[in-house]
């Protein structure tokens, strides 16, 4: 969790950084401690928050996710806006961390910027002219499915063996999906081997469905298996996205973003901004 304190500028204050709980009500605990330290005692006149999973129709509360289960279905904004008494945005932090590429990071000349994270998941959203495009549940692509074993032949299997064969981006090449797959920490996985080349593919064909859904004119990578080392070879990725991708006259330019871990506190100064003026 990064927590950072910003006044009328896009710029900010050195973060705030720890471990984000597993616990809802620890969680509520921390960022209460961090962000009246980072207050002072002066009006916090507005936040914005990012939480990896999927939130409801209305960005109060999460609904799914993967890395924090015990906070699907708890009261996030209530609690906050209770505890600050301010006004509270609550988005996905793929999407945030997509919006400060697209606006002060790699994605800053392009009108259309999809933005892709590969870490312990798979997020990431698109954002139109330094706007994040609307949807009604946010954007999920690490969930795409690319590859359907036996699930295509419905003659040839049943319904749940049919489901259990799908497998979705997040479940082939995530941080996590690796480790559980391989059963070594990617960072303990020399860039020499062969795994890598693999992921890349993978990833080139998730990319391709990214490209020809949203038709952006960069897609930017980023999270920890990208901007780590060890990491998935940029080279490789272009190659492979370069060959699958034929249907447009011109490919999007693929791009690392360069905001590091830090994207996600830029695109919430710079939601804050464009939601409230402050």
């Amino acid at each position: 969790m990064r927590i950072a304190r910003s006044g009328d500028e896009i710029a900010f204050d050195e973060p705030l950084r720890f471990e984000t709980p597993a616990i809802f009500e620890e969680g509520i605990k921390e960022i209460k401690s961090a962000v009246t330290a980072l207050a002072g005692g002066e009006k916090i006149l507005g936040m914005v928050g990012g939480i990896a999973g999927t939130l409801d129709e209305a960005n109060t509360t999460l609904v799914n996710s993967t890395h924090l289960p015990q906070w699907i279905g708890k009261p996030l904004k209530k609690q906050l806006e209770k505890i600050f008494e301010t006004d509270i945005l609550i988005e996905n932090d793929s999407a945030l961390a997509g919006l400060g590429e697209a606006h002060c990071g790699a994605g800053k000349d392009s009108e259309i910027v999809a933005y892709i994270t590969v870490s312990t998941g798979v997020g990431g959203a698109r954002i139109i002219k330094g706007v994040l495009d609307q949807s009604r549940f946010g954007f999920e692509p690490g969930h795409q499915i690319i590859t359907a074993g036996g699930a295509h032949c419905l003659e040839c299997d049943t319904v749940k063996a049919q489901h259990t064969s799908l497998k979705s981006l997040d479940d082939i090449i995530s941080g996590t999906a690796v480790e559980r797959r391989f059963g070594r920490k990617p960072y303990d996985i020399p860039q020499h081997d062969p795994l890598w080349n693999q992921l890349a593919y993978l990833l080139a064909v998730g990319l391709n469905n990214t490209t020809v859904h949203w038709s952006p004119d960069v897609v930017i990578l980023g999270g920890s298996m990208i901007l780590g080392d060890p990491s998935i070879p940029m080279v490789d990725i272009e190659r492979f996205f370069n060959n699958i991708v034929t249907i447009f006259p011109k490919k999007p330019l693929l791009r690392k973003a360069n905001l590091k871990d830090s994207g996600g506190l830029y695109g919430a100064r710079i939601l804050l901004k464009q939601q409230y003026g402050i």
